[in-house]
């Protein structure tokens, strides 16, 4: 609906609303064992609140409460050489998969919207990967259930905690893990097409 909003607001046009992106189905993730891997995925830049995602990791690691890693491309621009966070710069799709199946928590944050959707959010839902995100844009409309959001403006420290509490909630992980499921088990390509489909024709 966010990016609707935008449409109307910058074109004067009424855009339908035909759901959030797509979830791909996968099969989902075993709930990984050992110590936590936190992850932050995708393109990392400060768009993305990477350097925010960084100073928390850096937190957390240095007390032994997870493993970190940036997934993805330009990882490195955002970690020192004395880091404890694990950079991967780009990856091919089957490593991808490996490190979010991995993932006991993955933080995906923004500090501004366009209108776009996260593909790497729908991943990691159809996979049944707990995630904090912002709450901003599309990532708002996400079901409370299955994500916690964050306010743009939270600090690493006040991040730092948002993760160490879940890491120490199994149960409430648990628990994301299924809403998350159920929600990419709902929200298919298919009932996408669907949507364009009924909304240009009607509904049968």
């Amino acid at each position: 609906q966010h990016a609707a909003d935008l449409v109307w607001a910058d074109a004067g046009v009424r855009a339908v609303d035909v759901g959030p992106h797509p979830c791909e189905a996968h099969e989902p993730a075993i709930s990984p064992t050992g110590r936590p891997w936190v992850l932050s995925a995708g393109i990392a830049s400060s768009s993305k609140q990477t350097e925010k995602f960084v100073e928390a990791a850096r937190v957390l690691t240095a007390q032994g409460a997870c493993s970190a890693a940036i997934v993805g491309k330009d990882g490195h621009e955002f970690v020192e050489a004395n880091d404890s966070i694990l950079v991967t710069g780009m990856t091919s799709d089957a490593e991808f998969e490996s490190w979010l199946r991995r993932a006991a928590l993955l933080v995906q944050l923004r500090a501004i919207t366009n209108g776009e959707s996260s593909g790497v959010v729908a991943h990691a839902l159809a996979l049944g990967v707990p995630l904090i995100v912002t709450d901003i844009g599309a990532m708002s409309e996400l079901p409370d259930d299955a994500v916690v959001k964050v306010p743009v403006d939270i600090s690493s420290d006040k991040l730092a905690e948002v993760i160490s509490d879940l890491l120490g909630d199994a149960d409430r992980r648990a628990r994301m893990r299924a809403a998350g499921l159920e929600f990419a088990k709902r929200e298919t390509p298919a009932a996408q097409a669907r949507r364009i489909v009924d909304s240009i024709f009607g509904s049968a």
